[in-house]
């Protein structure tokens, strides 16, 4: 279903103004021309892909190497977005009993802009991941023990996974691609679509279309998965 802009945009191309019908006439063709956008799951890595990422990142020799890290690793292993990475700060991590969580709040200061308060993208957005992995714990709390944040700015974020795509050629890697891996580890492991809306921060259950989706290594892993477990329960 076309949205009201191109409808009122088509419109103009009927216009008694020749500039206006002109403009329309533009637009349009401009518009046939770009390209859309794939969905994230189908760039979403494998197991080994996301060693050979993280590999990657950690035979990259820069002053900037340990900001690359955090990125990647609170968007790939916390399905952070972009946006919740680069503000992620030390009182947002908090440790609990069994694990560390992220706190994302309903609002804080924005660290990037100090004249402004941050918000997440939507009020669904403010959640907590529980993280239970020891090796992003404890890198993300030597990580805060000397940085106050990520220090990338958006446009640079992206450029990050994408240079380190490359690298294990995955060229179109994006920040959307490491959620949906984050988002298919969690369906493998036989997390509830729910709670995967809740932990990606997700309005709408349909988003989990972008995300989610089933592949060849995925089938086979869920499929043993399940037999094993029905068998342990048949030998009780």
């Amino acid at each position: 279903m076309k949205n009201n802009k191109i409808k009122k945009i088509e419109a103009l191309t009927k216009s008694p103004n020749e500039n206006e019908r002109e403009t329309a006439k533009r637009f349009l063709e401009k518009s046939k021309t770009i390209k859309p956008v794939k969905h994230s799951y189908e760039n979403a890595l494998e197991p080994t892909e996301q060693k050979d990422l993280l590999d990657a990142i950690d035979e990259y020799k820069s002053p900037n190497r340990l900001h690359h890290k955090a990125l990647i690793y609170l968007i790939l292993k916390a399905g952070l977005r972009v946006s919740e990475a680069l503000q992620f700060r030390k009182e947002w991590f908090i440790k609990k009993d069994d694990c560390h969580i992220i706190k994302i709040p309903f609002e804080d200061k924005d660290i990037t802009n100090l004249r402004k308060n941050w918000r997440p993208k939507t009020p669904k957005a403010a959640r907590e991941i529980p993280i239970y992995n020891l090796e992003v714990i404890s890198f993300l709390d030597v990580f805060l023990h000397s940085n106050k944040r990520v220090k990338l700015n958006r446009q640079n974020a992206y450029k990050t996974v994408k240079k380190y795509g490359s690298q294990i050629d995955k060229p179109k890697l994006h920040p959307h691609a490491l959620r949906s891996t984050f988002a298919n580890d969690l369906i493998l492991l036989g997390v509830s679509i729910s709670t995967v809306k809740y932990l990606l921060g997700w309005a709408k259950l349909e988003t989990a279309n972008n995300y989610i989706s089933g592949t060849p290594q995925g089938a086979k892993y869920n499929y043993k998965k399940q037999l094993q477990i029905k068998n342990e329960t048949n030998n009780r």
